[in-house]
Parts: C-alpha cells; structure tokens; sequence
C-alpha cells in the first residue's frame, strides 16, 4: 500500500493496523459478522484521513460504475487546481468510493486480477473484454491496457499516483461476498477473507461509508454524489 503514502507517521501506524485487520480477519473459525467486527475494532474512526491536510478537499461519492465517467471529474478537479491555478499536488485532497455489491457498482474495482479471474468478477458484473468479446478476468480501471475504454489518467493508478484516495467498505464486502458464494463462487466466509487479502495497492477499508463519508464532510471535505 504505497501508491499515495505520505511517508508520515500517522499513515505507517494505519496501514499497521489494517494488515493487523486483514489477518485476523481471515481467521477460518470466524464467522463473517465476527471478522466485520474485528475489522471495526482495528480501524479507528478517521484513520483514512491521516495525512489529507490540503486546503482544497472533495469526497467523490460513486457507488455506481457508469461506465467509469466520474473518473474524469476526480482527474479534472487535480488538474483544474494544479495544471490551472498552479496550486501544489500536495495541497488538493480527493477521496472516491468503491462499493455497493451490486452489478454496475464500483465494489468490483477494489481487487487485484487474481481475484477477477478466481470468482468471475467480469461475468458476474457483465463487463466484457473488448479484445476478446468475453468476460473481463482482470481489473482494466487499475492498470488499463491500450485496448482498454479507459481514458489517459482515469485509471485507479493513475489517479493514485497524484494523491487520491480510494476507500471501500466492510459492510459492502461482506454483503458482495455473499452474493458471489450464492451465484457458486464458493463459501461466503472464503470469499471474504480472500478479497480482503488482496486489495487493491493503496485502497483503504472503512467499517462503515456511510460514517466514512460523514467524517470527511466534518474535516472540511466538500461532497459530490457521482
């Protein structure tokens, strides 16, 4: 989880934490309501926020995929402040959500390939390879290839790379996993403990968006729902 690290102390001691929550969460005794909890009780309330003090902060809200557009407005408000009003990467703080366990949600986009090709993802959320006409079997909004509809610098990566921060959320991987073990991708408890082991580099579980989204808006950040 390096893609954004400010390198301040704050941000090691809550990546500490989460690779502690990861792994009693994959603990195969728990069921997976005790490894939520476990997970609440590791991550404190407003740990995503350690390191975003830039004078300008907005919380990009989007559940749904739409065909990955709000990425072009994350990517327009970096480079309106730094390329347009010359304000420093440092100094503008943009947060954009990835959950909801339906298909069309963007609670897809928090895994690595591994876990596309393992349960399916692109099938289950009807995204098709354009090279190949099939079913995705890797996470094209991370690290697109040159096939790929995904616009220069709208990529997670991309993005991650000027200093944004993407979240998903506890609750929302529970229920997600849920519904892959229903649709025959294997045991709920498996599953979850799987996706929770691999993340995407740099995204950060919360517990709750719900009160992830309220602590940003109390530390100053201005909110959009995409």
């Amino acid at each position: 989880m390096t893609s954004f690290s400010t390198g301040s102390t704050p941000r090691r001691g809550f990546l500490a934490r989460m690779a502690a929550a990861v792994a009693a969460a994959s603990v195969p005794w728990r069921s997976a309501e005790a490894r939520a909890a476990v997970v609440s009780q590791k991550i404190g309330l407003d740990d995503f926020l350690d390191g975003l003090n830039g004078r300008y902060k907005y919380f990009f809200d989007s559940p749904a995929l739409g065909g990955g557009g709000m990425y072009a407005h994350v990517r327009n408000y970096m480079r309106a402040y730094t390329e347009t009003f010359g304000v420093a990467e440092s100094d503008v703080n943009a947060i954009v959500t990835l959950y909801t366990p339906n298909p069309g949600s963007t609670q897809f986009l928090a895994f690595t390939d591994a876990m596309w090709e393992k349960y399916a993802i692109g099938e289950f959320a009807s995204l098709t390879d354009a090279s190949t006409g099939r079913p995705l079997v890797r996470n094209m909004y991370y690290r697109p290839q040159p096939e790929d509809r995904v616009p220069p610098g709208m990529s997670i990566s991309a993005l991650q790379e000027r200093g944004v921060t993407f979240l998903t959320c506890a609750n929302s991987l529970r229920v997600f996993s849920g519904a892959l073990a229903r649709a025959g991708r294997g045991e709920a408890d498996a599953i979850q403990a799987d996706l929770l082991a691999n993340l995407l580099p740099g995204v950060i579980l919360v517990p709750s968006m719900v009160v992830a989204i309220e602590r940003a808006q109390a530390h100053g950040f201005a909110y959009k729902r995409e």
